[in-house]
């Protein structure tokens, strides 16, 4: 195993994890109530939070970079979470909390509620 290759894919994670969370920042200052807008804000938050799991997971990994990325292809964080170490896994539990996972099981369906929405305020 190159741990050295994992570190640096974790990295890589971490940095996408921080500009979903600069993204999100910013956007939220100018984002006013719309629905279409909030729903990526809250995207955002989701990929960002998944990003971060993604990175714990390849720091703790005793696996090779290959087989740890094909075992976190993923949007569930309680399939990601699970992949943790015990102490990791509970920390993530008690930051993130479970209501989260319903988020992140359905991003499929925040698209097409987003092309739905778009499309009702086109239509007036």
């Amino acid at each position: 195993m190159d741990t050295n290759l994992n570190k640096e894919i974790a990295q890589n994670f971490l940095t996408d994890a921080r500009d979903f969370l600069e993204r999100y920042s910013l956007l939220r200052e100018v984002t006013n109530t719309d629905m279409n807008k909030r729903s990526k804000l809250l995207l955002d938050l989701i990929f960002a939070i998944e990003c971060g799991l993604k990175a714990l997971i390849f720091i703790e990994s005793k696996k090779d970079a290959k087989s740890t990325y094909k075992k976190i292809k993923t949007h569930s964080f309680s399939k990601l979470i699970d992949m943790l170490d015990e102490e990791t896994k509970l920390e993530c539990i008690r930051l993130i909390g479970s209501d989260l996972n319903n988020y992140s099981d359905s991003i499929g369906i925040r698209y097409s509620f987003d092309s739905n929405m778009e499309f009702r305020n086109e239509q007036g």
